[in-house]
Parts: C-alpha cells; sequence; structure tokens
C-alpha cells in the first residue's frame, strides 16, 4: 500500500472505516496496491460512481438519453398508421418527475422512492411525473402520426429485466417506475 493511501486511511473520520482497495494496472491487470481484497463486502451506493464515471468517460458529458419512436407500416396522409407504434427503450432512467425547465435534475435527499425506508422523510418532486411522455408524444405527432390501427409496443430489449430492492430497472423508465400516491386527511367538523 503507497504511503499516501495508507495515510488517507489512517486519518480522521476514515480511520475507523473497514477498507478493501485494489489499484490495478488497466494495460497489463498487474495488481498495483491490495487490500483486503479477498474478503467481500456490500459496497453500496459508492458502486453508483465507477457506474457513472465510466458512462461519463465513454458518452462525455453533453450526452444525453433519447427514447425513439418508430413504428411498422405506413402512415396515410391523414395520419393514420397502419402497423405498430413502438417506443424502444434506451436506457434512460430520468424521464418523468426528475427534469426542471432548466433541464437539470431534481433529485431531493429523500425521494419517493425512499418512502418505506425512510418513512415521513420522502419527498415528491414538483415537477410531473409524467413529462417522460412528452417527448414520445412530441415524437409521434411531428411524424403525423394521430391514429394507430396496431398496438402499441414498449420495446425493452435493451436489457434483460433486473430488480433492485424490489424496484424493477428496466430501459424504458417513467416516474422511477413508481406511482405516487398522497393521501391527505381532511379535518373533520364538529
Amino acid at each position: 500500500m503507497s504511503a499516501e493511501l495508507q495515510k488517507l486511511m489512517d486519518a480522521s473520520p476514515w480511520a475507523s472505516g473497514d477498507w478493501r482497495v485494489q489499484v490495478a494496472d488497466l494495460k497489463s491487470g498487474k495488481v498495483l496496491q491490495p487490500r483486503n481484497v479477498e474478503s467481500q463486502f456490500m459496497t453500496g451506493s459508492t458502486a453508483k460512481t465507477f457506474a457513472v464515471s465510466a458512462a461519463l468517460n465513454v458518452l462525455g458529458g453533453d450526452h444525453r438519453f433519447r427514447t425513439p419512436v418508430v413504428h411498422s407500416g405506413s402512415v396515410s396522409g391523414d395520419g393514420r398508421l397502419s402497423g405498430n407504434l413502438i417506443m424502444v427503450g434506451s436506457g434512460d432512467l430520468t424521464p418523468g418527475g426528475r427534469t426542471t425547465a432548466a433541464g437539470t435534475l431534481d433529485v431531493p435527499d429523500f425521494d419517493h422512492y425512499d418512502t418505506n425506508a425512510v418513512p415521513g422523510m420522502a419527498t415528491i418532486t414538483k415537477e410531473d411525473p409524467l413529462a417522460g411522455i412528452d417527448d414520445p408524444a412530441r415524437q409521434i405527432a411531428d411524424s403525423g402520426v394521430r391514429r394507430v390501427d396496431g398496438d402499441v409496443i414498449i420495446d425493452n430489449r435493451l436489457w434483460d429485466p433486473v430488480s433492485i430492492g424490489g424496484t424493477p430497472v428496466t430501459p424504458t423508465v417513467v416516474n422511477d417506475n413508481l406511482i405516487d400516491v398522497l393521501i391527505t386527511p381532511v379535518p373533520s367538523w364538529s
């Protein structure tokens, strides 16, 4: 272990942490700095930083996922689609309930997906939870389709279905694949 890394791990407040480190040369695969690599542990949310960093490195900070809408069949002059309308899941995890008017993401400390884990603390963003439907709807309108004589299909074949903590993670997501139900008590007047 390098002296710099050891110094960091020994400093407060991290000294009480349970450290597992493996630094390897990407070209050769040679492990340069191992520490407790033989024992497993739950990485928690820190694992996301690696996935996001890799995506930013490959795609760039300006990349935006789009959910394209395509169709099979033909569209008549009056906008009648004789075929299927297909929304192709592309992995955009943010449509609906997050995107602000400025184009940034609204993610509070305790969000609606934290409701069961942190009762009473979760909040619902003020953005439209169905805003993720607006872009595909615009694509459909811009293509001239006004009526569909076929099926509306959501193509989720980008990856095999997975579930994290009981929540499905799919290539097509609207409002985090959640339905928010708000119940507000009405005072009883006697």
